[in-house]
């Protein structure tokens, strides 16, 4: 059955609209024009889980130092091939856990999917991190050689 409108089916206001999936695609194909690269951002996490699939998703947020409140917030995620190795890596590393409440710097991608909205796809730490981990991983290897 056909939807009916207050404005009638041929008025102008409903002829020149875009529906809802039309803005989206437009959105989506604007910031891939605009925001083609990836970026290094500072954040808190908030709302860290992880799913059966090992995947983690996440929110990127950022409070006003003086009155603490939210004045930025984005959904993130990071893909499992990325996340089996970054949180193991950052929390040896670091001393502390992958979760809620911690500051982070990582590299994103931004992304916007017509049904899921905006997000960001986390694709690294800084290399000092990583380069950290490593050399405490062989240290305790050549330890346990011994």
């Amino acid at each position: 059955m056909e939807s009916l409108s207050i404005y009638g089916k041929h008025s102008p206001l409903i002829m020149d609209s875009l529906s809802l999936l039309e803005l989206n695609a437009l959105v989506r194909r604007s910031l891939e024009q605009c925001l083609p690269d990836e970026y290094w951002i500072q954040a808190e996490l908030s709302d860290v889980r992880s799913n059966t699939t090992g995947h983690c998703y996440l929110e990127f947020i950022q409070k006003d130092p003086r009155s603490n409140s939210l004045v930025a917030k984005a959904r993130g995620v990071i893909w499992n091939n990325i996340y089996r190795l970054l949180k193991p890596y950052f929390e040896e590393s670091t001393g502390q856990l992958f979760t809620s409440g911690i500051k982070v710097l990582v590299k994103v991608t931004v992304q916007f999917h017509e049904l899921y909205g905006y997000s960001l796809t986390v694709l690294d730490i800084p290399w000092e991190i990583w380069r950290v981990a490593v050399v405490r991983y062989c240290c305790n290897w050549k330890k346990k050689e011994y």
